[in-house]
């Protein structure tokens, strides 16, 4: 339902005879025969209708406001846009009128054997319009449009207005606006009860090795009107209030700050932050939770990340649930006995902790080989499933990892890099990865089984191909971790495939010192190894690792 504001009648008219003549648009041009262009609107018209005008002595009238009222003197009443033809010469009184916009009159001459053409634009009425009585703190939308405080130059007419406010319920009205230089309006305003609607966090999981400046979480409280809130944050592990306080809630949305490092001693583990506000009943508490992880969002092991580094060897715990990690590095590596032997793996990842226990990989390798046969484009895929452990990087871990790669450009290494990060062959790994962290020191175990279509052999001549080749890789390593730097020992057995396989038992040792300068994502290797195969000669290889991870 609309209202009307009312209006005096002698405003009205003392308003519309004001001095509007110079608000207008005129525009008048005088054509003859000879010099005569048809006007816009009309020469389109013309077009449309498919007729042919020919020149007149006359008047033609056209408003960019659509039908408007034309009062000519001596001629009678006509609505734009207009098209008069044999009008006799002489001065004539127009009157130009429309609902919403000042009144115009002027004088046009029409000539003996001349066309007069005539282009107005009417100014509309705008009413200040004020809204009176609401809170400081009101948001108003006139028309879809929001403006600035409580007053706006309106058209007049009907005008849809909003309003919102915290701590009362959304208002929309159409109001009528008549024709006066200002007026009022009061919109009556239903406030809202007290309530808390929600919590959100701006991360859910901070990290114990980061800076400073990561410590710190934002909760935002929404409500859904002013009120007064207690809140406390419980660390788990031993149920202890780490940080409580009284909120005065003015805003819909008001900002907890927790720094970790004002809640005592800075402890890994689970941290609810439960809020009730006053007044409300128990079952009005609102909660969330915050994870603290031991290590560092921004730091990155390649040993023991699965991706890089001398031997690929996989964590066994996961990421956080909503943790995201982007993996980039190359690592250039030299066998030693030619120039072919150099291989460049260039590689790309994304991990994502999609529960607490189930994380999930995808990323792709191009391995670069002087030898252009020798080079591969290869995609994987892998799924982990964290069956025994915790989120906290020291302790026992058990996990179940399926991995699927695709050797997109098929290459046929000379040799297999006794790095091999993923063994250079299409097909599926399953692997079973145990840590276990005490101290500086950390051990993985990771039994794995590949299954393909290729096996990667051991002399020169690269894959031998068959119908499917299964074999094992037994693998470990051993590593310090002191602030930003770590070494770390691995080796791997590959045994030979129980399917179309010979007797060989190649045994990879490698060697490897990382640092990760500060907290940041940036990390650089230097690895070697060696590769022993009964009735071959010892090879040894060499390389840099060196990636980021955001």
């Amino acid at each position: 339902m609309s209202k009307r504001i009312l209006l005096p009648s002698f405003l009205l008219f003392l308003f519309l005879l004001g001095s509007t003549a110079a608000s207008q648009s005129l525009t008048i041009n005088f054509y003859t025969s000879s010099d005569y262009r048809r006007s816009a609107l009309f020469a389109a018209q013309d077009r449309i209708y498919d007729r042919e005008v020919q020149y007149s002595q006359g008047l033609e009238l056209i408003c960019r406001q659509d039908k408007v009222k034309a009062e000519i003197q001596g001629l009678g009443t006509y609505y734009t846009p207009l098209d008069l033809n044999d009008i006799p010469p002489g001065d004539y009184r127009i009157q130009l009128s429309k609902t919403g916009f000042y009144p115009y009159q002027f004088t046009v001459t029409i000539k003996s054997n001349a066309r007069s053409s005539v282009e107005v634009d009417l100014k509309p009425y705008l009413t200040s319009l004020n809204i009176d009585g609401l809170p400081s703190r009101s948001v108003i939308y006139i028309n879809n449009n929001k403006i600035e405080g409580h007053k706006a130059d309106v058209t007049p007419g009907d005008v849809s207005l909003r309003i919102k406010t915290f701590g009362y319920e959304d208002y929309f009205q159409v109001i009528t606006v008549d024709a006066q230089e200002e007026q009022s309006f009061s919109p009556v305003l239903v406030p809202r009860d007290f309530s808390l609607s929600a919590i959100e966090v701006n991360r859910n999981t901070i990290w114990l090795g980061d800076s400073p400046s990561q410590k710190i979480v934002r909760f935002t409280v929404s409500a859904t009107a002013p009120g007064t809130a207690s809140y406390r944050i419980i660390r788990e592990s031993d149920n202890s209030v780490v940080q409580e306080e009284i909120l005065d809630i003015e805003t819909e949305k008001t900002e907890i700050i927790f720094d970790l490092r004002k809640s005592g001693p800075a402890e890994a583990g689970v941290y609810h932050l439960e809020i009730k506000g006053e007044g409300l009943e128990d079952k009005d508490l609102q909660r969330i939770t915050l994870m603290v992880s031991e290590g560092g969002k921004s730091r990155w092991r390649n040993s023991f990340s699965g991706t890089a580094g001398f031997l690929y060897c996989p964590e066994a715990r996961t990421l956080p649930q909503g943790v995201s990690q982007i993996q980039t590095g190359f690592n250039p590596a030299f066998t030693g006995r030619s120039l072919d032997d150099l291989y460049i793996p260039a590689f790309l990842s994304l991990r994502t902790g999609i529960t607490d226990r189930i994380e999930v990989t995808a990323g792709t390798t191009l391995f670069l080989s002087p030898q252009t046969e020798h080079s591969s484009f290869d995609f994987q895929a892998s799924g982990k499933f964290m069956i025994l452990g915790h989120d906290k990087n020291k302790g026992f871990a058990l996990s179940a990892s399926l991995s699927a790669n695709y050797n997109g450009i098929a290459g046929n290494y000379g040799s297999v890099p006794p790095f091999d990060p993923y063994g250079g062959v299409t097909g599926l790994s399953l692997s079973l990865p145990v840590s276990f962290g005490i101290g500086l020191f950390s051990v993985v175990i990771a039994p794995e089984f590949r299954f393909s279509p290729s096996y990667p052999m051991t002399e020169p001549g690269g894959f031998q191909e068959g119908e499917l080749y299964i074999w094992n890789y037994f693998k470990g390593a051993m590593s310090i971790d002191v602030g930003s730097f770590s070494a770390a020992f691995s080796m791997a057995l590959q045994t030979p495939s129980y399917l179309h396989g010979g007797n060989e038992w190649p045994l990879y040792l490698g060697l490897e010192s990382s640092l990760t300068p500060g907290s940041t994502g940036f990390t650089i290797s230097l690895f070697g190894g060696l590769r022993y195969l009964s009735g071959d000669d010892l090879l040894g290889t060499a390389g840099l690792s060196a990636g980021f991870i955001w």
